[in-house]
């Protein structure tokens, strides 16, 4: 994982301004087409992505894969949690780490979601995610916690 895909403490007002602002410095960056900010809100209010797991709450929004120019995962720390609505009740989340997953093939997101949704579980993990300060390290434990390493923290 690049480690320019990591953003800690960011100030955002709203989750339409972490996906106006994300939006702009994918696209700025290579990473999304012109037509990526819409269609992750579009597809966030059609299909929430929030989560609540044991200590934490997340979001993993994501769209079609006809938006992404080239594969990521990035993540996003936001300073103040950002409200979302849980992906299967609607209920509120007030996400504290934002994973916008960046699928260019379609074959590829079950993969990378299955991964992630598999370590969102392990406490260790999220704790040492909520609280760690160095990027690299973050972008470490994200790359070999979504291959599915065993033992993904160092």
């Amino acid at each position: 994982m690049d480690t320019s895909l990591v953003f800690l403490d960011a100030d955002f007002s709203s989750r339409d301004d972490l996906f106006h602002t994300m939006g702009s410095w994918l696209k700025d960056n290579g990473y999304v087409n012109e037509d990526y900010r819409e269609a992750v809100c579009r597809r966030e209010e059609e299909f929430p992505t929030g989560l609540k797991v044991p200590g934490h709450q997340l979001a993993i929004p994501h769209t079609d894969s006809e938006y992404i120019e080239k594969p990521g995962l990035v993540f996003v720390r936001p300073k103040n949690p950002l409200a979302f609505q849980e992906m299967c009740s609607g209920d509120p989340v007030d996400a504290e780490m934002i994973f916008l997953l960046l699928v260019k093939d379609k074959k590829d997101q079950m993969p990378l979601l299955s991964g992630l949704m598999a370590r969102f579980g392990d406490g260790e993990l999220m704790d040492r995610l909520s609280r760690e300060t160095d990027p690299e390290v973050i972008a470490d434990l994200l790359d070999h916690c979504v291959k599915g390493e065993t033992t993904c923290l160092s």
